[in-house]
């Protein structure tokens, strides 16, 4: 496939495509460097994060979707994922 090809059939240049990758995995990490702050904040609750910060948060999906709306930000651009703190083991000392 050519260059021109690829900008034809996917709509943005091969650079433009790594750096969006770039952005998605440096999201990921945010989220993963944050996520115990984001567990004590908002536990149970939708996050978005992008460019490497969080934008919006919600209880519910549609809120979150609604919200990132209202902001202009693309819902494809955005890492949404949801603070699942049912899993987390406390253990405590023993007296």
């Amino acid at each position: 496939m050519t260059r021109e090809q690829f900008i034809e059939e996917v709509g943005v240049t091969p650079e433009q495509v790594a750096q969006e990758m770039e952005d998605f995995a440096a999201s990921g990490r945010y989220l993963s460097d944050h996520w115990d702050e984001f567990a004590e904040t908002m536990p149970n609750e939708f996050v978005a994060i992008r460019d490497t910060q969080l934008v919006a948060h919600s209880p519910d999906l549609d809120g979150l979707l609604r919200e990132l709306d209202r902001q202009g930000i693309d819902r494809r651009a955005a890492l949404i994922d949801f603070i699942d703190v049912s899993d987390i083991i406390m253990v405590l000392p023993c007296r």
